[in-house]
């Protein structure tokens, strides 16, 4: 599996404890993209020992010299997954000021799509997932962009289905993504000792961010 913007190395997480529960007999490797160094840091805590971060860390470096890039796709050897999570900071609703795929974070999403061609190119039977926000209301024609440039069109999955908290994200994958049993739960369990959610908050709370007391829901 080759995670593109990997984050904190949920991919690999994931994969190895799919793999411990079906008692895989073929060993599952995640090769991962990540720049930041304080993710690369937890995900080398979450992913175990299927977790292998690539250099460079930062994915335009691949994409700045095409024959290069195609050298490094190359070394992989065979891929039979790829994934990115590009960054929704331009395209999101709570970016008032977001330029779309024209931003500086969310632009990331043009060097995944080219390192993706060059694994094609290499690997006729490869799958993907590009996973972001969905912001077809914000960004329409950057939305059937990204539709029309990967031939498929999303799916669209909330967490609340199974977990306490909303999070909407859009899917565009190769192949059929199937719903999620709903599972039933109670956001005041999640939350820590002596903290109870708000009246409004009641059966699910809103998206959790990372932003600390910055945050308007994050202060004390």
């Amino acid at each position: 599996v080759l995670s593109l913007c990997g984050g904190i190395g949920t991919a690999a997480w994931c994969m190895d404890r799919v793999a411990k529960l079906f008692a895989l007999e073929h060993r599952v490797e995640v090769l991962e993209v990540e720049w930041d160094p304080t993710a690369r840091a937890m995900a080398r805590r979450l992913g175990g020992a299927c977790l292998q971060h690539l250099c460079p860390h930062d994915l335009w470096e691949w994409t700045k010299d095409e024959a290069q890039g195609k050298r490094w796709v190359a070394a992989l050897g065979q891929v039979d997954w790829v994934i990115c999570g590009f960054s929704c900071q331009d395209v999101s609703t709570a970016c008032g000021r977001g330029r779309g795929l024209r931003g500086d974070k969310s632009s990331v999403y043009f060097a995944a799509r080219l390192v993706l061609r060059w694994v094609c190119e290499l690997c006729r039977e490869v799958d993907f997932t590009f996973e972001c926000t969905v912001f077809h209301k914000k960004h329409p024609r950057d939305w059937e962009f990204v539709a029309h440039d990967l031939g498929c069109q999303p799916t669209l999955l909330d967490a609340a289905v199974i977990a306490p908290v909303r999070r909407q994200r859009a899917f565009w994958s190769s192949f059929c993504i199937l719903p999620m049993l709903p599972r039933r739960t109670q956001p005041g369990r999640c939350l820590g000792p002596g903290r109870r959610p708000l009246y409004k908050f009641r059966n699910k709370l809103p998206t959790i961010v990372a932003s600390g007391s910055r945050s308007w829901n994050q202060r004390q």
